[in-house]
């Protein structure tokens, strides 16, 4: 539009005004279409498509990270779940310790006297 109005030789005040005009509601149309237009849609789900790419990254860190913890409490279950095994290591016992046996069956018994406390707690209420 601008170079149809550079090849009109004369530039009366009309013709000055209409071409202000005419850039104007150019401005204004072009600047509506952007706003409505297909690149626009296109940018705004670019933004959303990049906020789900690092969701989806953050997420498999996460994963990562519980599924290593999954294995450690995997390989954790290879240790006897018998009474006295859950105080062991907290106690400090190992089996040439002299009066480990003695110890174990102390827990053993604190352990299971704990447990029937507990049920009997339970039938109370």
């Amino acid at each position: 539009m601008i170079e149809l109005f550079k090849r009109e030789p004369e530039k009366s005040e009309g013709v000055l005004r209409v071409e202000k005009e005419v850039i104007a509601l150019l401005k204004a149309e072009l600047a509506a279409w952007r706003e409505t237009s297909t690149a626009s849609r296109m940018l705004e789900s670019q933004k959303t498509i990049d906020n789900l790419e690092r969701r989806v990254a953050k997420l498999t860190e996460s994963l990562g990270l519980t599924e290593a913890e999954l294995k450690r409490v995997a390989q954790m279950k290879n240790i006897d779940l018998g009474v006295a095994s859950i105080y062991r290591n907290v106690q400090g016992l190992s089996a040439d310790e002299a009066g480990a046996e003695q110890k174990k069956e102390m827990l053993k018994n604190i352990f299971e006297s704990n447990m029937a406390l507990r049920a009997q707690l339970s039938s109370l209420s």
